[in-house]
């Protein structure tokens, strides 16, 4: 496990040696720079440029999540791979997803619509593995949730990369990578996390962070999101990418081409450090992977608005309260809550979690204007519309949602209850910032329909009393009010 952000790697090391030698107290422990430490420093250095004084190799211990079975899938089958910070460290503006994709030259990364993609390609032994062509074995997708996911690939034979993703917050995404040998040969390993930005302006004002880089990056508003949507979208956004425990001097190329395996190798070879704007960006990381034993190297990924920039250390800081291995195994518990279906397999049954999961992914905490948790229709990629608010008929998802979390299902549709007019009209679309009422637009008329289904899978009575006095005005409202030449045929 790496040490904690802001304590670097010689430090945590020589902290971790002295308790192990001296049997420090917790409150010498504490004190990383108090002289006790660099008294011990002092004579390990001295012992170990003795002859015959060795420091003992003590295989470092990589924590395991709690998963249950593989899903031992690959990028052909029907799987959501798209993840995005689980209920209770969700924001609304601040927001950023993440979808593992494989593109046409083979290059797996993590990417986004407007922030870049993460990626990292490792060097073996003096020799680069970027993409599958060059792997022993392809990609295995082992666990997918709706904030976490964890695949595996062989570079080469005996090596083994284990890629862990797991959205903390909406504000920092944690990229843990084990790598692990199993034919007993000792291995130098370079490691090299990167971001890309070529589509929609590029990285500004790169700069040296602690453990890593920061920079900036400004956001391509739609026309239609800036007339509907005011208060819905970032225009710039801090962004940084950190290793906790090392410190890797970053690398930069100042333009694109169209491939990422040119880029890479250009990222590898030359090396520069553009001044002010960077299209792509990386942390070389080099480290000694023992025979038979594990590593893993942990690296940040904040994205905060540029407004808040100041913040984003905090942020950083609150992303390790918990290991990576831990907030997997509390995304797969909230996973166990799936209903099943009796007879399900193989694909199908990838397709029925992915549902379930990606419903799950797009509930939001109630905030601005709504008093209960509510549904965008997506957290990445994201487009103008996507995040305005809920309607009656995209809330035909609340029925399923209902089976596994009821109490939701109903709260997204109360929101509904809670906006009809006097005279039954229902906005076009209810969310925390926008209600959309344009032209007198109305919502669909599903919402008796879908209160109902709800009521049926709960069987909570006071919300069917509720949703039935909300849905008399609605039903009203479109007799009375949009039936202009009386043949029972509304006019929406």
């Amino acid at each position: 496990m790496g040490c904690p952000y802001g304590i670097s790697q010689w430090d945590c090391g020589v902290a971790l040696s002295t308790d192990k030698l001296w049997g420090a107290m917790p409150d010498e422990r504490d004190s990383l720079s108090s002289t006790r430490p660099w008294t011990i420093r002092l004579l390990l250095c001295l012992c170990l440029g003795l002859s015959g004084c060795e420091e003992p190799y003590v295989p470092p211990t990589v924590e395991e999540p709690e998963l249950g079975p593989s899903l031992a899938a690959s990028f052909d089958d029907p799987l959501l791979l798209t993840v995005a910070a689980p209920p209770g460290r969700t924001r609304y503006l601040e927001d950023e997803g993440y979808t593992l994709a494989r593109d046409a030259e083979g290059i797996l990364a993590f990417v986004t619509d407007s922030a870049g993609d993460l990626g990292f390609g490792v060097s073996v032994d003096g020799v680069w593995y970027h993409g599958e062509p060059d792997w022993h074995r392809p990609a295995v997708i082992h666990h997918v949730s709706a904030d976490a996911l964890l695949y595996d690939f062989e570079p080469l034979e005996g090596v083994i990369v284990e890629v862990r993703l797991v959205v903390a917050t909406s504000r920092v995404a944690v990229l843990q990578v084990v790598l692990r040998e199993t034919l007993g040969r000792r291995r130098a390993i370079s490691l090299l996390p990167w971001l890309r930005r070529c589509g929609g302006g590029r990285y500004e004002d790169p700069m040296p962070a602690h453990g890593g880089v920061r920079m900036s990056h400004a956001v391509a508003v739609e026309f239609m999101q800036e007339v509907l949507g005011p208060g819905t979208y970032l225009e710039e956004v801090a962004d940084t990418l950190v290793a906790p425990g090392w410190e890797p001097s970053w690398v930069g190329l100042a333009d694109c081409s169209g491939s990422v395996t040119e880029d890479f190798a250009s990222l590898t070879g030359a090396g520069q450090t553009p001044e002010h704007r960077v299209a792509m960006l990386g942390l070389p990381i080099d480290l000694t992977l023992h025979a038979g034993a594990a590593r893993e190297v942990t690296l940040l990924r904040g994205a905060v608005a540029m407004d808040r920039a100041p913040e984003m250390d905090g942020e950083l800081a609150s992303a390790q309260l918990a290991t990576p291995a831990a907030l997997l195994t509390e995304a797969a518990a909230r996973s166990e809550s799936l209903p099943s279906i009796e007879g399900l397999g193989g694909g199908a049954a990838l397709v029925y979690r992915s549902s379930h999961l990606l419903l799950e992914q797009l509930m939001m905490p109630a905030e601005g204007q709504v008093a209960h948790d509510y549904y965008v229709f997506s957290r990445e990629p994201t487009w103008w519309f996507a995040r305005l608010g809920q309607h009656t008929h995209e809330s035909l998802a609340m029925i399923l949602l209902a089976h596994r979390d009821p109490e939701r299902a109903m709260g997204s549709h109360r929101i509904f209850m809670e906006n009809v007019g006097i005279n039954g009209y229902l906005p076009y679309s209810i969310g925390p910032v926008v209600m959309q009422t344009h032209l007198g637009t109305a919502s669909s008329p599903f919402f008796s329909y879908v209160a109902w289904e709800i009521g049926k899978v709960t069987g909570d009575a006071s919300f069917v009393a509720d949703a039935y006095v909300a849905g008399s005005k609605i039903h009203d409202f479109w007799r009375s009010r949009r039936d202009q030449d009386g043949d029972g045929l509304a006019e929406w």
